[in-house]
C-alpha cells in the first residue's frame, strides 16, 4: 500500500465479505485543524445561543454554565444524565473537545454525544477518570451499552483530573472514536445518518461531580474519494517507481492494460504529451545509422477504452519502469499545493504538440532531483503527475 505522506490521521479498514472486521488508524506528521472545513469554532461564548435547553434521560438534575469559553456542566444526583447540545445538524463530521473532571476521581462519566435526534435519542461517547471508556447508545430515553466501561486503551487516556481530547468522526455509517488523537473503538451500521452533537455527563458519580469542556471544535470531512479506478487513480497508480516497478508486478497489481506493445525511442526522449508512439523503421533505421542512442521499450497504458482517455502509461526499458505518468492527486493540483509540498524552487517549462491537426500547449512543473514533473493545461487544473529517475537535469522532452 502506497499512501501520499502528506501529514493527516489515516484510517484502515478490513473488511471480510463486505462487513467492518477491524478498524485501525495511525498518525503521520504533524497534522494541522483544516480551518477552511471548519464549522463551528472552539469558544463556547460565541456559540452560547446554539447550545439547546439541557436534557435529562431517567431523571437525575443537572446544571450548565458557560463562562469565559468553557462549559461546565454539574450533577445534582447520584445518577441519572445531563446533556447539552448544539443547535446546527450535522452529517459527514468531526467532532472535538477537551474535557476534565473539577473533582478528582469519583466524577461521573463524561463525553461527546452524537447523532442526536433529541433528548432521548442520541449516541454517546465517554470515559471517565479511572481511565476507562465507554460507547452507549439512547433510544426512546433507554440506554443501551454498545461497550460497557473498560480500560482496552491503557495508557491513552490520562487519569484522575487531567484533562484528555475527544473525538469523533462520523463518516457515513462507520464511526470512529479517539482519546488523545489515540483511535479507541468504533461503531458500523449507524442507522441514524445526521444529528445534532453536544457534550454529555453520565451519572453514577457523587452528586455534585462537576465536568469541564473547552475548545469544541466541529468541522466537516474532505470530499469522499471511492478507491476506484475511476474515482481514485492516484492511489491506484502511486505503485510506480523508477528502476525497481517491474512489468510482472504492474500487470499482477493493476490488472491487464489496454494497450501492450513495443516501440524505440530516440535519445532517450520521455514524451510527457502523449504516450510513446511506434516508431516508423525508416526512422530508427536512419537514427543507428548516424549512431543516434535508439533504445526499445515497452509501454504499457491503462484508461476507458469506450472513451479513448487514457489513465496511465507505463513506459519500461529491459524489465524496469524506466518513467511513468498518472493522474496527479486531490493535493497535487495547484502551483501552491506542489510549492508547499516539494518546495518553491520548481523549473517552469511549456511544451508545445500536435497531433494531427491538433495543437496543444502544456505546462510542466518540474523537481528533477526528486524525479517530479507535473503538467498543467493552461486556465486548468495540474492533471497529470510523472515519476522518472532522479537526476540533476531534466530528461529531454521535458525541459
Amino acid at each position: 500500500m502506497t499512501l501520499s505522506g502528506d501529514p493527516g490521521i489515516y484510517d484502515l479498514d478490513l473488511y471480510l465479505d463486505g462487513e467492518v472486521a477491524r478498524v485501525s488508524s495511525f498518525i503521520m506528521g504533524s497534522p494541522t485543524l483544516p480551518a477552511q472545513r471548519l464549522l463551528q469554532a472552539d469558544d463556547f461564548d460565541r456559540y452560547r445561543d446554539k447550545w439547546g435547553a439541557v436534557g435529562r434521560v431517567e431523571g437525575g438534575p443537572g446544571e450548565f454554565k458557560i463562562d469565559d469559553g468553557r462549559a461546565v456542566m454539574t450533577l445534582t444526583g447520584s445518577t441519572g444524565q445531563v446533556l447539552k447540545r448544539s443547535g446546527k445538524l450535522f452529517t459527514d463530521a468531526i467532532v472535538e473537545v477537551d474535557t476534565a473532571p473539577l473533582e478528582d476521581s469519583e466524577a461521573p462519566g463524561f463525553g461527546i454525544a452524537f447523532r442526536c435526534k433529541d433528548d432521548r435519542n442520541f449516541y454517546a461517547f465517554v470515559i471517565n477518570p479511572k481511565g476507562q471508556l465507554a460507547i452507549f447508545s439512547v433510544e426512546g430515553g433507554k440506554l443501551v451499552w454498545k461497550r460497557y466501561w473498560t480500560t482496552e486503551a491503557p495508557g491513552v487516556i490520562r487519569r484522575g483530573a487531567a484533562a484528555n481530547r475527544l473525538r469523533v468522526l462520523g463518516d457515513g455509517s462507520l464511526v470512529r472514536l479517539y482519546v488523545n488523537g489515540y483511535l479507541v473503538g468504533a461503531l458500523d451500521h449507524i442507522y441514524r445518518d445526521e444529528g445534532q452533537a453536544g457534550i454529555l455527563v453520565l451519572g453514577q458519580g457523587k452528586p455534585r461531580g462537576q465536568v469541564a469542556f473547552t475548545k469544541w471544535r466541529v468541522w466537516s470531512l474532505a470530499e469522499r474519494y471511492e478507491l476506484a479506478p475511476e474515482k481514485a487513480p492516484w492511489a491506484r497508480f502511486a505503485l510506480a517507481l523508477p528502476g525497481r516497478t517491474t512489468v510482472a508486478e504492474s500487470l499482477q497489481r493493476l490488472g491487464e492494460p489496454y494497450l501492450n506493445y513495443k516501440t524505440s525511442v530516440v535519445e532517450d526522449e520521455i514524451d510527457a504529451m502523449e504516450e510513446p508512439s511506434v516508431l516508423d523503421l525508416g526512422v530508427y533505421d536512419r537514427a543507428k545509422a548516424r549512431g543516434v542512442n535508439v533504445s526499445e521499450v515497452r509501454v504499457l497504458l491503462w484508461g476507458n477504452i469506450d472513451h479513448g482517455l487514457p489513465i496511465a502509461t507505463f513506459v519500461f526499458r529491459g524489465d524496469k519502469l524506466w518513467y511513468a505518468k498518472y493522474p496527479s492527486s486531490p493535493t497535487e493540483t495547484t502551483p501552491e499545493q506542489l510549492a508547499s509540498r516539494y518546495g518553491k524552487d520548481a523549473k517552469t517549462t511549456t511544451l508545445h504538440g500536435r497531433h494531427g491537426d491538433v495543437f496543444s500547449v502544456l505546462k510542466l512543473y518540474s523537481y528533477p532531483a526528486q524525479g517530479l514533473s507535473f503538467t498543467q493545461v493552461p486556465d486548468r487544473r495540474i492533471e497529470n503527475k510523472l515519476v522518472f529517475p532522479p537526476s540533476a537535469e531534466l530528461p529531454l522532452g521535458l525541459r
